[in-house]
């Protein structure tokens, strides 16, 4: 799927698509929502078949975190840990599909380390204490998966910043979804607090710091060149 990029009519179709489902997250929030899984299976089977080339499934893993602001926004039943499980399932899932590199031993020491605080946490309710567990854990585990995939891994200049295009496109979702959600001329601004109201309705740090985490990739392309 990431060979579309190498396309220019192939990338303008990719941002349309997001276009539209920043519209549908206004008319059908539910189309949006179910384009998370289906998106994590297309990605799945992309990289089985090409055998993670071109380290695809980083890329991957950067659009899932992009696109789990979005399901959120539209209110998709899904746990909000959902992103981070996408990026390790489908960074770990490269490592094993992909050329065989080194042991990063010095991740497999910080996963050992985290180990133990699954047993030492305690809670008397089993569903708080489970969901204390994954909240907690989910992050520092998704940073060793990153570690274990991106060591030493050599990716081509030109592919790098050819397929990081790849995780803008959820930017042109939340743009469009913000649009016609958020009507900026009722808006009433009375303080610098952050707005709910300017953000759709939906978490304001949140989707500020998503639309902050597009603005840097474009201003790397910007630094190269590109």
């Amino acid at each position: 799927m990431i060979d579309i990029l190498d396309n220019k009519k192939g990338y303008i179709v990719l941002i349309l698509i997001h276009l539209w489902l920043g519209v549908m997250l206004k008319f059908a929030p539910i189309i949006v929502a179910l384009a998370y899984p289906v998106m994590l299976f297309l990605f799945l089977v992309d990289i089985l078949y090409h055998y993670d080339k071109g380290s695809r499934a980083g890329f991957y893993a950067l659009y899932m975190v992009g696109y789990e602001m979005i399901y959120r926004m539209a209110g998709a039943p899904f746990s909000w840990e959902l992103g981070k499980y996408s990026c390790i399932i489908l960074l770990v899932f490269g490592l094993f599909v992909g050329p065989r590199r080194g042991i990063p031993w010095i991740f497999l020491f910080l996963l050992g380390l985290l180990i133990p605080a699954i047993f030492l946490t305690e809670h008397p309710n089993p569903e708080r204490l489970n969901n204390m567990i994954m909240f907690n854990i989910s992050g520092p585990l998704s940073l060793v998966a990153a570690g274990l995939y991106f060591y030493k891994r050599i990716v081509i200049r030109e592919d790098y910043f050819r397929h990081l295009r790849w995780a803008f496109l959820p930017a042109f979702t939340i743009i469009a979804g913000l649009s016609v959600v958020a009507n900026v001329s009722t808006l009433v601004f009375t303080s610098v607090q952050s707005s709910s109201a300017a953000a759709g309705g939906f978490g304001p740090n949140q989707v500020s710091t998503m639309l902050g985490w597009f603005i840097l990739l474009v201003l790397l392309y910007r630094i190269n060149g590109d």
